[in-house]
């Protein structure tokens, strides 16, 4: 079983195969993750066979995963490790940004409360 987000909502829709994936147009079996960055979650799914997961830097067999689009228009499948491990770095980076804001805005805080005396 797969299930694609489509226009915000969500199909289900039966698939019994991987060859249902690899023949979408924009499908490659291996997408260097370094080179081109992961632009969106297209669908989860559930197979019962495993394949290898698409990122150049894993290639290990799983069965339970997401279909997933890079800003090359690229699509692969990720296992369901990978995609947690990508969650988590961008988890990180968006935690290093705000706390980046919060020391931006306390440093702006300061300077005008000193400007005021």
């Amino acid at each position: 079983m797969i299930e694609y987000n489509i226009d915000g909502g969500r199909t289900l829709i039966a698939v019994g195969e991987w060859e249902d994936m690899y023949e979408r147009v924009g499908f490659k079996a291996v997408v260097d993750e370094a080179e081109d960055k992961l632009k969106e979650v297209i669908a989860r799914y559930s197979l019962k066979s495993r394949h290898s997961c698409g990122l150049k830097s894993c290639r290990t067999p799983h069965n339970r995963g997401y279909l997933v689009v890079f800003n090359s228009g690229s699509e692969t499948c990720i296992g369901n490790r990978c995609v947690k491990n990508i969650l988590a770095l961008i988890l990180r980076k968006v935690k290093m940004l705000l706390q980046k804001r919060l020391i931006l805005k306390s440093t702006e805080s300061i300077l005008l409360k000193s400007n005021v005396r």
